[in-house]
């Protein structure tokens, strides 16, 4: 990817380390590295077998993506960032389904903006692969997802509370 990414730079005409016939060096460079990619694929898929292979394939495009998403960006082509009122309409419910299972839970409740603050970071790990599940398995099963951020959202109150009493003291 970071061949590819100097290559894009290059051609946009960003300041770069002066390398002769760069086309050529990025192509050669790049054959050599798919060769090797398909050699590792091979020892892995003989080695875990073709289901953590998938796992792990998908986790990594995932990867990339938010990879290129927030760090290759171009600067040289602005792009105005676009948020919908799709994802704002996610975050209010699934906010309410983690309120209604936090007072079902008979727990603390915190105020609007720490929960809204709380469940849009549980997303953030949730998107960015650090639990087992997607966003799109949280919008199908609504008792799976209240647990889900309910539990994430007292760990974190838990965790707030015990840093203010350590500070206390």
């Amino acid at each position: 990817m970071a061949v590819r990414i100097a290559t894009k730079n290059h051609r946009h005409g960003h300041p770069m380390p002066q390398i002769p016939k760069i086309g050529t060096a990025a192509k050669r460079l790049l054959n050599r590295l798919e060769t090797l990619r398909k050699r590792a694929k091979r020892a892995e898929l003989r080695q875990l077998g073709a289901d953590v292979y998938r796992q792990k394939t998908e986790a990594w495009r995932r990867f990339i993506v938010w990879i290129r998403t927030h760090l290759t960006d171009c600067k040289c082509i602005p792009r105005r960032k676009v948020t919908s009122g799709r994802s704002r309409l996610i975050v209010s419910t699934l906010v309410n389904w983690t309120r209604t299972e936090l007072k079902n839970r008979r727990a603390q409740v915190p105020d609007e903006p720490e929960l809204r603050k709380l469940v849009r970071l549980a997303l953030r790990y949730v998107r960015r692969g650090r639990k087992g599940y997607g966003v799109r398995d949280l919008l199908d099963d609504k008792v799976f997802a209240a647990s889900q951020l309910a539990t994430f959202v007292t760990l974190r109150v838990e965790k707030a509370s015990n840093r203010r009493q350590r500070r206390r003291r």
